[in-house]
């Protein structure tokens, strides 16, 4: 059942209340956070108002993605999902077609092979939400985390994490996106 895993994805995206959020805009657009301890640039202040600081702004845009997700009420989907290091490669990585009934992943191939369900832990777009907020959560003091909603359902399609000065980078990709009967 899906609603038992929605719990503690719930817990952890209302725990980053407690952390704050990145660089924002509306969903559609990045957003950009980087860790609890201020490494980000904040937001300024215009004609003496305050203004939220990125990393509120970071976690209202995620909620509100997560929200009209939620709002959707998808439980058939399908997609192609790509995930690997940021670079010149990344455009040559194969995706992972991904099929979702009744919100339970049913369907992994790639270059039309079947893959193992067990393989490719949870891809179903909360898996994803739930895999963006641990992510966040794990942020290190140099490191960013960016993301791209779709501005009508919500569903991350791009997501950058940045590991340090110089660590490297991994990126998160979803193409494709097609609502089912």
């Amino acid at each position: 059942m899906l609603y038992p895993r929605l719990v503690p994805l719930l817990i952890l995206t209302l725990s980053l209340a407690a952390c704050g959020g990145g660089q924002g805009g509306a969903p559609g657009q990045t957003l950009s956070a980087g860790n609890s301890s201020g490494t980000t640039t904040s937001a300024g202040t215009s004609s003496g108002t305050a203004e939220a600081s990125p990393l509120e702004t970071f976690r209202d845009e995620f909620s509100g993605a997560l929200s009209q997700w939620r709002a959707a009420q998808a439980k058939n989907y399908k997609y192609a999902y790509k995930e690997g290091g940021d670079g010149y490669k990344f455009a040559q990585y194969r995706p992972i077609w991904v099929e979702v009934r009744d919100g339970e992943v049913v369907s992994l191939t790639r270059d039309g092979q079947a893959l193992a369900l067990s393989d490719y832990p949870d891809l179903t777009v909360d898996g994803l939400f739930a895999r963006l907020t641990e992510q966040y959560a794990s942020l290190g003091p140099d490191d960013r985390l960016s993301v791209e909603f779709d501005p009508i359902l919500g569903v991350p399609e791009q997501a950058l994490k940045r590991t340090g000065c110089c660590d490297g980078s991994t990126r998160m990709e979803v193409t494709d996106f097609t609502l089912l009967p």
